[in-house]
């Protein structure tokens, strides 16, 4: 559990999530849980799959599992070292009412934060006091619209860019793709100059500014849902479908990357 402490390789390479910035960002914000190496900081995954081998079921089961990243890059995704939180099935997928299932474990892992629990440390033979972060989700990207609240499709299906999303509407496709990502690059990037290889012009936009966590939290509350029901916006037109559940916990707003 210390192996990010005191075994990893600080050569200024990612390899693993220790070596990210939002990783040193909680040991800056959070003095007193970022000294104590043994503090779990977990990662959340979850999806739907079909666990009949059947194409034709209509049966949707979602396992919700846990990631420790404390231990080692060849460690942490070992089947033995994943927890299996929770299974959430039913005859159709959860939607937009994800939220409802994980509420148990977002007040678990709450109460992991604010006070922690009472831990026996084998290696030194003591108790200790075990709190909990949670680092971030990891889904593909419908997954992670429902989880995060987002609407995926459409004209402004970043959630980074938001508002600021390039897409071209194909002319005989009839479908929207996503471009422009050139902006994404260093300014002195040779292909901002390019032009037959891409899209016939130059790029001289920049990447447009993240949305900070708050900005988001800022967003979300002005969105009014009733699980199960139809979507009630609060008379502001809002391209998020839900205030997450993620974000009852303290520390949600402060992470650059949440999902």
């Amino acid at each position: 559990m210390r192996w990010h402490s005191n075994g990893r390789k600080c050569d200024g390479l990612l390899q693993h999530a220790a070596d990210s910035p939002q990783w040193k960002k909680i040991d800056s914000l959070y003095l007193e849980f970022g000294s104590d190496r043994i503090n779990l900081r977990l990662g959340l995954a979850t999806d739907g799959m079909n666990l009949y081998g059947n194409l034709s079921s209509k049966h949707s089961s979602w396992p919700v599992l846990l990631i420790i990243y404390n231990l080692s890059y060849w460690l942490c995704m070992k089947k033995k070292y994943i927890m299996l939180s929770m299974m959430i099935s039913g005859p159709r997928q959860p939607g937009n009412d994800i939220d409802v299932y994980p509420s148990p474990l977002i007040e678990d892992l709450r109460l992991l934060w604010d006070e922690g629990i009472e831990v026996f440390n084998a290696y030194e033979k003591v108790n200790f006091n075990l709190r909990v972060l949670l680092l971030c989700t990891i889904n593909n990207f419908p997954a992670y619209g429902n989880l995060s609240g987002y609407c995926v499709k459409g004209h402004r299906a970043c959630l980074i860019c938001e508002e600021n999303t390039s897409y071209h509407k194909l002319k005989h496709g009839r479908k929207t793709c996503y471009i422009v990502h050139r902006r994404f690059l260093k300014r002195n990037h040779p292909y901002l100059r390019l032009k037959k290889a891409f899209n016939g012009c130059q790029e001289d936009r920049t990447a447009p500014p993240p949305l900070t966590g708050e900005e988001v939290y800022n967003r979300v509350c002005q969105v009014e849902v009733t699980y199960g029901k139809t979507l009630k916006h609060s008379g502001v037109k809002n391209i998020w479908k839900k205030k997450s559940i993620f974000f009852e916990l303290p520390y949600w707003s402060k992470l650059d990357i949440r999902h």
